[in-house]
Order: C-alpha cells, then structure tokens, then sequence
C-alpha cells in the first residue's frame, strides 16, 4: 500500500486515508519528496479504477462518499471522461444520483466552486448523451429543483452557463 507524506507531514496512512485516497492525493501532489515510483504506483492504483467496467457507478458513488476535495475531483472527472461510452443505464442511474444529490445535498450544503462546476459539466454531460431521446425530462426535473434555494438555484445557472 502507499504510505507517504502527503504536503502534511503526516503520513497518509495515519490518517485513516485509504488507498484510493492516497492515490489521488498524491497524483496531485506537487510534492518532489514523493518518488517516481511512488507516483507511478499511485497512477496504477487511478487507472485501475478508470479500466473497472463499473467505473462511473463507482465514481458516482465514491464522489457522495468522500470528503476530501481532491477525491470528489477526481471521481466527478473520471466520471464526466466515462459518460460517453457508458451504457443508457448506467447513464439513467447516474441521472437519478445526480437528481437526488441536487435535490437532497445542494439546498443545505456550502460545497466547494470546484465540485459544483464539475457537477454542472457532469449534467450536461449526461444531456448531451441522452436528451431529448433517454431523457426527455431533463430540464423539467432540473427546474422542479429550483423550489429548493439559491443553492439550487445557483446550480442551474451554472448549468446553463456550462451548456451555452
């Protein structure tokens, strides 16, 4: 398992970080104490999990787990890569995911700018593989939302913005 020092001087793995985590802390890590083999055992660990067939489920997943920035990151920009040659269900569960985190977690939460805009590009994403065809509900389901709060709010604008 990889165990360094992540820019914190602790090491990772007493942190209770586990091996995904410390992959994509340390490939974005700009640290040049960390090694080349160490970097390139990190990679290995990120590519394995970009080859799963269940790739964008278990990023989606592994994005409404996670608390560290660089992780959701990295699992809505894994995501956002393997949209496009998912299967329509795959898609369809994503859609459904991405609905509920906008329904249930956006209205109350204060997440990061970085998250929100890569959620936005992960919607549109979604819309442009599958409306009006496998989903023609698309914008009716995101303006139902808009009753939520400016949070939901401001998730539709950047929406928008990110479509145009």
């Amino acid at each position: 398992a990889i165990c360094v020092s992540v820019g914190i001087g602790i090491a990772a793995s007493s942190r209770g970080m586990d091996d995904l985590e410390r992959a994509i802390r340390i490939v974005f890590s700009q640290d040049p104490a960390i090694s080349v083999a160490v970097r390139n055992e990190a990679t290995s660990v990120c590519d394995a999990i970009k080859n799963r067939p269940d790739c964008p489920r278990f990023c989606w997943e592994q994005f409404k787990l996670r608390t560290c920035l660089e992780v959701k990151f990295w699992c809505l920009q894994v995501l956002l890569a393997a949209l496009p040659r998912s299967s329509i269900e795959d898609r369809a569960d994503i859609r459904v995911g991405v609905l509920a985190w906008l329904r249930d977690i956006i209205p109350s939460a204060s997440e990061d700018v970085i998250v929100r805009n890569k959620v936005a590009l992960v919607y549109v994403a979604l819309l442009k593989c599958d409306f009006p065809v496998d989903w023609p509900t698309a914008w009716a389901d995101l303006v139902a939302l808009l009753d939520s709060g400016p949070n939901l709010t401001d998730m539709f604008l950047r929406i928008l913005v990110t479509f145009d």
